[in-house]
């Protein structure tokens, strides 16, 4: 639906089903002046779209004045792949609208198409004015794979809108664009041509996995501060040759805090703060967790090439890192990039005025706690008995009975009881090569302790 002036009208679709594929498009749009209408898409089961410019739109056209409209979906499963967009933009005057996405099991991002990539976008774009819209998925599990994306982007003049993700189970990013390396990922940016401050990135998850060359970045290549990156993962947080990252060209860097049970760093992997030019400080990085494990050459920085570098707090987590190097020296660029490959786990808060500070929690409490192993070779022949367990006819002991220290409560009562004793018979045990399996652990006299079973008619040893 286009409109040359007044209000776009919305496109309102309930099915059990729905495929939008092979350049099919859902929009609601204004060409002129006026507000654009509204995508809203009530799925039972499946929503899918896949192809070069199928998808669902709503946009407001260039030197237009008017708000932008909402895309809506719920569905229980949604999948966008293969070039496949669900976007709401302004190319006019005015703000963009919200991508929104209800999705019950899985919401699904995956692949590309020489047109670009598949994804969600919320965008204000050159020579448009206005605020940026959101981008907000709510799933039980989430995929964005092979170079899609979802991204909150300004190449305008205006605030980039926020990246919001909650997620039940688990979130996954993984891969890049196979036609020009570009990443999969979750952004919230200011392009060159634009003016405003970045949206922030937010992931509410149980697990989190940022997987070959996937990123989680808020960027500012224009003119202005970059947004933040802010996750809180109840569980396991992994980064396998992926990068979580805020960048600023010119104004100050944006935070990155992370709320995880636990966090894996591997392959390369980087969490980092940058800015590549200007005064502005590096963004600070604070990570609160069980512990952090960074492996194989995966680095945590913050930097600011002119001003001060960012703060890194790990005081809240137990931080395990392989041939680590923590340091506050200054770096050059070139330096601080040759970091990257020295198979070290560098922290590093260089900054151009002033290096930033760095708190490391304390982890001797494990390391001192560790006990190193013998290198003596164990024989297993000597946990395990050769034969069938008996008691010994040897006495180790002995039981006496006595009196009861008075006399009969009554004319007629009994003596004292007896304590019945007896010896336990010798069990010849018969020459076998059958192999039994032992039934328990017993404790021998000298308090070794083999595996065994018990021998036939005999009294159950002690164990």
């Amino acid at each position: 639906m286009q409109i040359r002036k007044g209000q776009g009208g919305d496109v309102q679709i309930s099915a059990r089903d729905l495929e939008v594929v092979d350049g099919a498009q859902l929009s609601a749009s204004t060409f002129g002046f006026g507000n654009a209408g509204s995508v809203i898409l009530e799925i039972e089961e499946l929503a899918h779209f896949a192809g070069s410019s199928s998808g669902a739109f709503s946009r407001t056209d260039s030197d237009e004045e008017g708000q932008g409209g909402d895309v809506q979906i719920s569905a229980r499963n949604l999948e966008v792949v293969d070039g496949a967009q669900l976007s709401a933009s302004t190319f006019g005057f005015g703000n963009a609208g919200n991508v929104i996405l209800e999705i019950e099991e899985l919401a699904r991002f995956a692949s590309v198409d020489p047109t670009g990539p598949s994804g969600a976008f919320s965008s204000i774009n050159r020579n448009g004015v206005g605020q940026g819209g959101d981008v907000k998925i709510s799933a039980r599990n989430l995929e964005v794979l092979g170079g899609a994306v979802l991204s909150a982007v300004t190449f305008g003049l205006g605030d980039a809108g926020s990246v919001i993700l909650e997620i039940e189970e688990l979130a996954r990013f993984a891969g890049v664009d196979p036609t020009n390396g570009n990443p999969s990922g979750a952004f919230s940016s200011i392009q060159e041509s634009g003016k405003g401050i970045g949206g922030n990135v937010q992931i509410y998850a149980t697990n989190l996995e940022i997987l070959q060359d996937a990123s989680l970045a808020a960027n500012s290549l224009g003119v202005g501060s970059s947004g933040d990156i802010i996750l809180v993962i109840l569980e396991q947080l992994l980064v396998d040759d992926g990068t979580i990252a805020t960048n600023a060209e010119t104004a100050s860097g944006g935070q990155v805090n992370i709320q995880a049970g636990h966090i894996v760093l591997r392959n390369d992997a980087d969490i980092q703060t940058f800015v590549g030019r200007g005064e502005g400080s590096g963004g600070n990085i604070t990570i609160a967790a069980n512990f952090l494990i960074a492996l194989e050459d995966s680095d945590i920085l913050a930097f600011s090439a002119d001003g001060r570098g960012g703060i890194i707090d790990l005081s809240r987590t137990t931080f395990f890192g392989q041939n680590p190097s923590i340091s506050v020296s200054n770096l050059s660029r070139n330096e601080l990039l040759d970091l990257d490959g020295n198979e070290r786990v560098d922290i590093n808060a260089t900054g151009g005025i002033e290096s930033g500070q760095i708190f490391v929690g304390d982890a001797t409490f494990v390391e001192n706690s560790l006990t190193a192993l013998t290198d003596a070779i164990v024989d297993t022949s000597a946990l395990t008995a050769g034969s069938c367990i008996a008691r010994s006819q040897d006495s180790l002991g002995s039981f006496v009975v006595t009196g009861r220290d008075g006399l009969p409560a009554t004319p007629g009562d009994g003596g004292i009881s007896a304590y019945p004793t007896g010896t336990v018979r010798a069990v010849d045990e018969p020459s076998t090569t059958r192999i039994q399996e032992p039934d328990g652990v017993y404790q021998l006299p000298d308090g070794r302790l083999v595996l065994s079973r018990r021998c036939a008619d005999s009294a159950a040893p002690s164990s």
